[in-house]
C-alpha cells in the first residue's frame, strides 16, 4: 500500500480523500503519551482519551488538589469510557507558582494517595502499562523496582556501581506528571523521589512539548547530577532514550 492510500488512524481518511475535500476540521491531536491522546475541539474544548489498562487514581487526586491547594483543576463537561471533555483548555494552563504548593506535600513512602501503589512507566520502564509499584519505603525498594528493567546481560559489578551512585529519593514530594499536558491529568500523580520532578520534565513528545519543558526546567530546582545518573542507568536498556532532550 502506497503512502497516499494509508488512512489516518484517527479519521480513517486517506491522504487522497483529504486533498479532494474542502472540509477543514477544527479537531486536532496536539499531544499523545503512552496510550493517551489529547485533542483540541475547536478553540474552547479539550478531549482527553485514554486506554483501559493503566490504573487511575485521578478522582481522588483531583479531590485532594481541590481541597488542599489553589491549583486550578478544570471541571469535566462529560465522561464516557475513558474519554473526558473539558469546557475550557485555558483552565489547564501551567503555572510555575503552583510548584511550591505541590512540594509542600510529603510522605514517608513512595506511593499514591491513601497508600495506593505508584503507576509511572517512565520511571520504572514498564512494558506493561498496567504494572504498579509499591508503596516503597526505602531506597533499596526503589532500586529493586528500577533494576527489574535491566537486562540480564548487564554485569553485576555495573549494577552495584549504579546502585551505589543512585541519588537519594528523599525528601519524597508530590510532583506533577510532566509527561502529560497542563494540570488536567492527575491519574499517575503520587509521592515520588525528589529528583523525579526534574527528570520527568526532561521527557518530550514532539517539538511543541519539548519547547515548554525547556522553559519549565529553568524554573525548577536543578537536579542535573540525578538526571545524569538516570540517563546512565537507562543506557543499559535499549528500549529507552527516545524523547529525552539534551541539555548542557
Amino acid at each position: 500500500m502506497s503512502s497516499s492510500e494509508v488512512p489516518c488512524p484517527a479519521c480513517k481518511w486517506t491522504p487522497d480523500q483529504q486533498r479532494r475535500c474542502a472540509y477543514q476540521s477544527s479537531v486536532r491531536l496536539f499531544h499523545r503519551a503512552h496510550d493517551r491522546g489529547y485533542w483540541c475541539l475547536g478553540s474552547k474544548l479539550l478531549l482527553k482519551e485514554r486506554g483501559k489498562e493503566p490504573p487511575s487514581h485521578e478522582v481522588i487526586n483531583i479531590h485532594f488538589i481541590k481541597e488542599n491547594t489553589t491549583i486550578p483543576v478544570p471541571n469535566r463537561a462529560g465522561v464516557d469510557r475513558g474519554r473526558e471533555i473539558f469546557p475550557d483548555r485555558r483552565a489547564g494552563a501551567w503555572g510555575y507558582q503552583y510548584l511550591g504548593q505541590l512540594r509542600s506535600f510529603h510522605s514517608a513512602k513512595m506511593e499514591s494517595l491513601h497508600g495506593q501503589p505508584l503507576w509511572c512507566p517512565r520511571l520504572f520502564n514498564d512494558d506493561d502499562l498496567g504494572v504498579t509499584h509499591g508503596p516503597l519505603s526505602t531506597a533499596d525498594e526503589l532500586w529493586d523496582g528500577l533494576a527489574r528493567s535491566l537486562s540480564n546481560k548487564v554485569p553485576e559489578v555495573v549494577k552495584l556501581r549504579l546502585r551505589d551512585r543512585m541519588p537519594s529519593p528523599r525528601p519524597i514530594v508530590d510532583p506533577v506528571k510532566f509527561e502529560l499536558s497542563g494540570l488536567i491529568d492527575w491519574q499517575g500523580s503520587g509521592y515520588y523521589p525528589v529528583w523525579w520532578e526534574f527528570m520527568g520534565a526532561s521527557f518530550g513528545f514532539g517539538e511543541d512539548d519539548l519547547e515548554w519543558k525547556r522553559l519549565l526546567l529553568g524554573n525548577m530546582t536543578n537536579q542535573k547530577e540525578a538526571r545524569t545518573w538516570f540517563l546512565e542507568f537507562r543506557s543499559f536498556d535499549s528500549r529507552v532514550g527516545d524523547g529525552i532532550q539534551k541539555h548542557d
